[in-house]
């Protein structure tokens, strides 16, 4: 699946940017480059996570704008809003950061051994099927990393 090598490549450039947590630009996001990672994995992790134990019964209902947005590769900034469950908190730090991100490579080697029948259902983007979440994590990590090397230029 072409979404795991992307995703895997995003982790590698996460995890070489974690030392750089506290840099701030705010004429590019309020946030940190710590936020920016933190959520990111945070989205992942649970997405994941959820996957593992979510539901089959109910069949993928992709929006319109989750079709376009994953098949252009593409999410705007500062239009989402995002759910308190992945909103970092205040407490982030290299060893926090580290161990997300952690979880988040098991993760990755767990996604082979995913229902290919389970379902996310995504608060913008409908219920997304397993391929379609993939992709989501891989489309959403990516929107954060743009972000972070705008705020690290």
């Amino acid at each position: 699946m072409k979404s795991i090598i992307k995703i895997n490549e995003h982790l590698t450039y996460i995890e070489s940017v974690v030392s750089e947590h506290q840099v701030k630009n705010p004429s590019v996001s309020s946030n940190s480059v710590g936020w920016q990672i933190d959520h990111s994995l945070k989205v992942f992790n649970n997405i994941i996570n959820y996957l593992k134990t979510a539901p089959t019964d109910k069949a993928s209902k992709i929006s319109i704008s989750g079709r376009l947005f994953l098949g252009i590769n593409y999410i705007p900034r500062g239009k989402g809003k995002a759910p308190k469950l992945v909103l970092p908190n205040n407490d982030i730090t290299t060893e926090t950061l580290q161990s997300q991100l952690g979880e988040a490579k098991e993760n990755l080697q767990s996604i082979s051994s995913l229902d290919p029948q389970a379902t996310f259902k995504h608060s913008y983007f409908g219920v997304l099927d397993l391929k379609q979440s993939i992709r989501f994590v891989e489309v959403h990590t990516n929107h954060h990393i743009k972000i972070i090397k705008d705020i690290l230029k």
